[in-house]
């Protein structure tokens, strides 16, 4: 997961919506285990790859309702992983709102030279 691209991304969609983002955080990059893997494994497969790799992301701004949701749709409609874990909205004046948003973007890890 690159943040770079994740802030292309976020950029390309928020100008599409007329909406400029005031602040993007990034969480560290989580490691993405499948339901049935037991926490006593984890040991067992040290330096081992895994199935996926996510990063939460937050986003705050201020907007239209209806491009905040035009914005939302956009995120849910790109070709990356992307789930959308919340969104808090604090109604400012005259149908304008400041938007905080939490997303995680999942990926496969990277193998180089194999």
């Amino acid at each position: 997961i690159l943040q770079d691209e994740i802030i292309k991304v976020l950029s390309h969609i928020s100008k599409k919506n007329n909406i400029e983002l005031d602040n993007i955080k990034f969480s560290e990059i989580m490691t993405v285990f499948s339901d049935d893997f037991k926490s006593e494994e984890l040991e067992s497969h040290e330096g081992q790859d895994y199935a996926a790799i996510c990063m939460k992301v937050s986003v705050d701004f201020n907007c239209d309702f209806n491009d905040m949701l035009s914005f939302v749709d956009d995120i849910k409609d790109i070709e990356m992983e992307i789930a959308v874990l919340d969104i808090s909205i604090l109604l400012i004046d005259n149908g304008n709102v400041h938007v905080i948003s939490n997303f995680m973007f999942y990926a496969l890890p990277l193998h180089y030279g194999r």
